[in-house]
């Protein structure tokens, strides 16, 4: 399962969400589920969407399944450059769609080479 934290802060929804796109093993699928469908907790679940359920047939990834607007979308809100690489090894042995691997070339860019801004210089007072 594949979950996507739209929020800005890391969510504690029957298993720990970072922000940005998570990927959950069936284990951790059962326990968000949990919560995620309980309609008392709604309020928690606002940021989060579910954008890839387990399936059945295991041939293929999640996130391969996806089509390339999503899949690009998830890319832009990962901040996870070990998750960005499973992305591009799961893009490599699948369809190895240019769009997609363009995307997470990109992110891994920015991330791994962040802008810093310098601090204005504080004008002196006389």
């Amino acid at each position: 399962m594949i979950v996507n934290n739209k929020g800005e802060h890391a969510r504690h929804i029957g298993v720990y969400l970072e922000p940005g796109a998570n990927v959950l093993s069936e284990k951790d699928a059962t326990k968000f589920t949990k919560v995620y469908e309980d309609p008392r907790l709604q309020h928690l679940t606002n940021d989060i969407e579910v954008v890839k359920e387990n399936e059945e047939d295991s041939s293929s990834s999640a996130f391969t399944s996806l089509n390339a607007k999503q899949a690009i979308e998830l890319v832009k809100s990962t901040s996870d450059l070990a998750l960005l690489e499973q992305f591009r090894k799961e893009e490599t042995e699948g369809d190895g769609r240019k769009t997609v691997l363009e995307a997470i070339d990109a992110r891994v860019e920015v991330l791994s080479n962040p802008v810093i801004e310098e601090a204005p210089a504080a004008e002196e007072q006389e």
